[in-house]
């Protein structure tokens, strides 16, 4: 699993999530370059079983 930072479209940043220990769950850290709108995208996959998934949810950052 890979969670992406992409401003338009462009990634800005790519972090491996590793599992939390709990089910479903996954962690990473990404760090904001600048204040701005974003998109957080999060990939999962499992190649040899043909299983993926995408999720994206827009992000807004003020500092």
């Amino acid at each position: 699993m890979v969670a992406r930072l992409r401003q338009n479209a462009e990634v800005i940043q790519e972090v491996p999530l590793g599992y939390a220990g709990v089910e479903s769950t996954y962690s990473g850290e990404l760090r904001m370059p600048f204040s701005g709108s974003y998109t957080l995208e999060v990939l999962a996959m499992e190649p040899r079983n043909a299983n993926f998934g995408r999720a994206e949810r827009a992000l807004t950052v003020a500092r």
